[in-house]
């Protein structure tokens, strides 16, 4: 991944599966079922957290092994914004317009 002027991520596209990566250190993190996902933090572990579009709409999420778990079986809100990552798990981010340490 590059970063640019204007602070913002460039992601890899997707790509048919079968095919190789051109750059094999970019990983496609994948959906929640939807068409848009954008990653926000990740920390030492290589675990990502961000959010992602589902049919109907964004939910937070973290993506662990490969794997991409919606946070909202997990006690988050739809509406709650997931921001950052620690390298023990925990996660930091907003409800509402309140800072919150989820556990």
């Amino acid at each position: 991944m590059r970063y640019r002027s204007n602070a913002q991520w460039r992601l890899p596209r997707a790509r048919p599966p079968g095919r190789r990566r051109s750059d094999p250190r970019s990983v496609p993190l994948g959906t929640l079922g939807g068409d848009w996902s954008r990653a926000t933090a990740i920390n030492d572990r290589g675990e990502v957290v961000g959010q992602s579009t589902t049919t109907a709409a964004w939910h937070p999420f973290l993506w662990r092994n490969g794997s991409m778990t919606d946070l909202t079986t997990r006690g988050v809100w739809e509406t709650d914004s997931i921001e950052d990552i620690n390298i023990r798990g925990h996660l930091v981010g907003a409800r509402g317009n309140r800072p919150v340490l989820f556990r």
